[in-house]
């Protein structure tokens, strides 16, 4: 069995309220969605925070995964990533966007560096080089930074349809990339 049909087998006993498998789940995930949501958040007591937010609704919420309708993981880092990104709206007084650095090509070092180094980073850095560069530049600022569509629009300088389609575009091919 491999790691993706685990961790799926792992959200369907959250579901019936196993709690050994919800200490699994944890102790498989937390590691990896900490480091996402420290990218977006950039603090890691608002990070410790959120990473608790996501685990509560990943309990709450196991019985709406659907496997038919992509990985465990992906299912669980959208949880992460939008919760995150609700994180920053919350704390928007206190944060500017101008603070923010550009995004690395690829982390040196971190949490998050370790978490793209983990289980099938190869092949994500394999398919994020085959897109173009506007698309990639427009994926990581949307789901690395955890920009919303009109802040990359803002800050490519470019307009909001054209980030859309970029991002829509790269995300379908990141898609049939990996699914390969």
């Amino acid at each position: 069995m491999n790691s993706a049909e685990q961790l799926a087998d792992l959200l369907a006993a959250c579901c019936l309220g196993d709690r050994k498998a919800f200490e699994q789940l944890y102790t498989r995930a937390s590691p990896h969605l900490f480091a996402s949501v420290l990218r977006i958040v950039r603090r890691r007591d608002l990070a410790e925070e959120v990473l608790q937010e996501v685990f509560v609704q990943i309990w709450y919420r196991a019985g709406d995964y659907h496997a038919g309708r992509g990985s465990a993981w992906s299912w669980m880092l959208g949880i992460a990533r939008f919760r995150a990104i609700d994180c920053l709206r919350r704390q928007r007084p206190a944060v500017s966007l101008d603070e923010v650095p550009e995004p690395a090509s690829a982390p040196a070092s971190g949490p998050f560096a370790e978490a793209v180094r983990a289980d099938g980073a190869e092949q994500v850095q394999r398919c994020l080089g085959e897109l173009t560069p506007e698309q990639r530049n427009s994926v990581s600022l949307a789901f690395l930074e955890g920009l919303t569509h009109g802040e990359v629009a803002r800050r490519l300088g470019t307009p909001l349809g054209t980030v859309k389609s970029w991002v829509r575009r790269g995300l379908l091919a990141l898609r049939r990339c990996l699914e390969a």
